[in-house]
């Protein structure tokens, strides 16, 4: 087995709470103003990102699996800082789930827990300068 019976919980109870909390987002959003193109985009990253970033947990070699859980919770934590003010801050608790299976991983294999935070600080922040660079599209 590669990966433990917890961080599989953690990443797909992340991956869960990702989909439903964006469609329950996107279904109240809809009705309210135009989702198309943003924030549709971000909704299609951040369901498409917890999937990739679950199967990625379920299926990485030992070595990798902590660096997909913390790369995923550096993509949430930044998309849940920069849309704070809006729907950002639910995104917490996947941030959080992501982040808890990476340290799982990381703790159980022995691994360089300072590199895969490295990772996921540097996701956050692509994460970040991409939602930044897209603003001026919207106005």
């Amino acid at each position: 087995m590669k990966t433990n019976p917890i961080e599989r919980i953690f990443a797909f109870l992340a991956t869960g709470i990702c989909l439903v909390l964006t469609v329950f987002i996107w279904a109240q959003i809809t009705d309210q103003q135009s989702v198309w193109p943003f924030p549709a985009l971000y909704f299609l990253e951040m369901m498409a990102a917890s999937v990739l970033a679950a199967l990625g947990v379920w299926l990485a070699a030992e070595n990798n699996i902590g660096l997909f859980a913390w790369a995923a919770a550096g993509l949430f934590l930044g998309f849940a800082i920069l849309g704070a003010w809006s729907i950002g801050f639910f995104y917490l608790p996947v941030a959080l789930l992501f982040g808890l299976a990476g340290l799982a991983a990381d703790l159980r294999l022995k691994q360089n827990m300072a590199l895969h935070l490295g990772v996921g600080f540097l996701v956050g922040v692509a994460q970040a300068a991409l939602m930044l660079a897209l603003i001026p599209l919207v106005s």
